[in-house]
């Protein structure tokens, strides 16, 4: 493979997550209000059910070297793949986090909300679901969406190799 396309290959990811980063009007949360109200809610949609595990392991573990603030809350969707990758557990399926500080780069640490089991990243429901959940249990002034996955510019964004490469579309996330 010409090293050109190898670098596009890696590129997508990161391509798709800077194209598709969207910001949620504030006015969408109608959730009752924390005792502080945060400037922002971060929610990360990370479709790790592919080849993209391991990095996608990796990516929460650079998420806690940070971790929510006083003012930011940091929430994950992290679905894994089977035999991809074989750390922190090497659990499948899908789990809620809210990502907590730590500088371990090779052991996720943060505190596991839920265990949903399987879940297909490519179904719009799920999508919903899983936003609608982040901005009622963690109010902010401002919330910001992250798509974590291979891009596929106009064709979507997150395939979930679980669910035949189902996927979400423009349609489903706009």
């Amino acid at each position: 493979m010409p090293r050109g396309m190898r670098y596009m290959k890696l590129a997508s990811p990161v391509a798709i997550l800077l194209s598709l980063m969207f910001v949620l009007p504030s006015a969408f949360s109608a959730a009752p209000q924390q005792t502080k109200q945060k400037e922002w809610t971060v929610i990360i949609y990370l479709d790790a059910d592919n080849n993209l595990e391991g990095a996608g392991v990796h990516d929460m573990n650079e998420l806690e070297t940070v971790g929510s603030t006083d003012d930011v809350n940091i929430v994950v969707l992290m679905d894994r793949s089977q035999g991809q990758d074989t750390t922190n557990g090497d659990w499948t399926g899908a789990k809620k986090y809210y990502i907590t500080k730590d500088n371990d780069l090779s052991t996720i640490g943060s505190k596991e909300l839920a265990d949903l089991g399987e879940v297909n990243m490519g179904d719009p429901e799920t999508f919903i679901n899983f936003t609608t959940w982040a901005v009622d249990n963690y109010p902010a002034k401002n919330y910001l969406v992250d798509f974590w996955d291979h891009g596929g510019g106009w064709h979507g964004v997150c395939w979930d190799d679980d669910n035949k490469g189902d996927n979400l579309n423009l349609a489903n996330i706009t």
